[in-house]
């Protein structure tokens, strides 16, 4: 049964050879590659840290001594993480 997915078939792979093609490439530097590092383990132990908390409120239905300072927390170091990372030369702000 032919159902006409070929031309989308093609596209799909048109689009993954550009995408490959158009990455940036590996932070140079020693700086970088830190900075690279951190926002790794960043990204693994700070939802983690969350897990206990967000267990309380799954298990006894209340939000009575969940730390606010926990997720602001958790979202600003996502946000310094992301605002110290220099943006490629190519891009301009409005491309964002």
């Amino acid at each position: 049964m032919n159902i006409g997915l070929g031309h989308v078939h093609l596209h799909w792979h048109r689009q993954i050879r550009q995408a490959r093609t158009a990455e940036p490439p590996l932070a140079h530097g020693p700086g970088l590659r830190f900075l690279d590092g951190v926002a790794f383990v960043n990204g693994f132990v700070g939802p983690l840290t969350s897990l206990p908390q967000f267990h309380m409120i799954i298990t006894t239905h209340q939000t009575a001594g969940v730390s606010l300072l926990t997720w602001w927390l958790f979202v600003a170091s996502a946000a310094a993480l992301a605002g110290l990372q220099p943006r490629p030369s190519g891009l301009a702000r409005d491309d964002l």
